[in-house]
């Protein structure tokens, strides 16, 4: 269980208010750089103290206006920054074992024998930080961490400086030994793909505040807000009047935004859905797929049939089903 009603007024006017609770073991705070996400992750650990609220994670009291503040020590935090913030002068054991000694836990041989196995550094514990990969060193962190036995891990954006193939890799290790051993996590992200696969309750943050949350399926295939929308993405946005003035149809959508996520919209679509023809604008290579901007009302397709041969200036046929349509509110109560 955590709980965080909080308040902070930093000097360069920034101002963050957060409010959440939640059971869920696995928790993802997701927004664009800048957003406030770092920084309460922060207060949690008590690197920085809130002007005002209370904090707490599993009934244990980190911080609360009367007055009562945890130190960082007696916080059972394993907290996992991008930096890794390994000691250079220790070798790779040392460092993995540095947490465990200084709160006086006892390690179980074969469970520590089997962390190193998942994770890899068998044959590199007399090594010292300078000579391992990034990757290698965010699994030496990880596992100080999780020796400490903490009632939570808190991860600060913990593979967005790998590359693919090892975030991939190292991210599906860090859940399965998370599900293991049974503890909570906190994962800080603005990479779409991270924040779905490790979250089972995502929390959407910007501008120092959480905007909406739910499952992640809720939030990145239903968002409720335009704001969050946009943060996804999502860029076939129109204003309600707009919609039916291109497309000549009055969707059931109570909401003044409507949008379509790229992936819902097909090219000449041989079944009953909506429909418009348009002047093929643009057409951009996206990696494996190509971006196709047409005139009518500047819609933006991403193809994942890269096969289809189109050219600027072609007539084309888009459609998409109204199930697809998505209902944004405008505001954030």
């Amino acid at each position: 269980m955590i709980e965080v009603a909080v308040k902070k007024n930093f000097k360069n006017n920034n101002y963050f208010e957060y409010n959440f609770k939640t059971d869920a073991d696995k928790i993802v705070l997701f927004g664009p750089s800048g957003s406030g996400k770092s920084n309460l992750i922060k207060m949690i650990v008590g690197l920085i103290d809130p002007d005002e609220g209370r904090i707490k994670v599993n009934g244990n009291v980190y911080f609360d206006e009367k007055g009562r503040k945890l130190p960082i020590y007696k916080r059972r935090i394993g907290y996992l920054p991008q930096e890794y913030t390994l000691f250079p002068h220790m070798n790779i054991e040392e460092n993995i074992l540095y947490g465990a000694k200084r709160h006086k836990i006892k390690i179980n041989n074969k469970q520590y024998n089997e962390l190193l196995n998942k994770l890899e550094l068998v044959d590199k514990l007399f090594l010292y930080p300078h000579q391992l990969s990034g990757g290698e060193k965010q699994r030496v962190a990880f596992a100080r961490a999780i020796l400490i036995n903490p009632d939570l891990l808190l991860f600060d954006e913990p593979f967005s400086s790998l590359d693919k193939v090892i975030r991939d890799k190292l991210r599906d290790t860090v859940i399965d030994i998370i599900d293991e051993t049974g503890k909570n996590a906190v994962f800080v992200t603005h990479d779409f793909e991270d924040a779905f696969i490790m979250g089972k309750e995502v929390f959407v943050i910007n501008n120092g505040r959480i905007i909406e949350h739910g499952s992640a399926d809720k939030i990145f295939n239903h968002p409720e807000y335009l704001e969050t929308a946009k943060i996804l993405n999502i860029r076939n946005i129109w204003k309600k009047n707009d919609f039916i003035k291109i497309f000549n149809i009055h969707p059931n959508i109570n909401e003044n935004f409507i949008a379509v996520k790229e992936e819902n919209i097909f090219i000449n679509p041989d079944f009953e859905c909506i429909k418009v023809k348009a002047k093929v604008k643009k057409v951009k290579r996206k990696g494996l797929h190509y971006e196709i901007v047409l005139q009518n009302g500047d819609l933006k397709i991403i193809s994942v049939k890269p096969e289809i041969n189109l050219s600027q200036g072609d007539f084309i046929e888009i459609g998409f089903l109204e199930k697809d349509l998505l209902s944004l509110k405008e505001g954030v109560n």
